[in-house]
């Protein structure tokens, strides 16, 4: 196989979509379920049916008694800057001032 197949093949295997957040440095991608993963917690196990960023963030912060204070405070910044935790069928508000 010449180098430039060999670069065609490699194109062909790259990831469609968005880039991932870094919250995904901190979660095990599973199974795809139309386009999208699921996700488990590297410190705890939880998981998520889809893996949502912002819900992925906002559980690191706030709910994994796992995570290392450096990673939860770096996570609680985020949610701090981003308002608010969206989760499913809920809207919750979370004022860190």
């Amino acid at each position: 196989m010449s180098n430039s197949q060999s670069e065609n093949i490699d194109l062909n295997k790259k990831k469609r979509g968005r880039p991932k957040t870094d919250v995904w440095e901190y979660f095990k991608e599973g199974p795809r379920n139309r386009g999208h993963c699921s996700a488990e917690c590297n410190f705890c196990g939880w998981k998520q049916q889809i893996g949502q960023p912002i819900e992925m963030q906002g559980y690191i912060a706030i709910n994994c008694s796992k995570a290392p204070y450096e990673i939860k405070t770096i996570f609680l910044e985020k949610v701090k800057n981003n308002g608010h935790l969206e989760y499913k069928n809920k809207n919750i508000k979370v004022d860190l001032n």
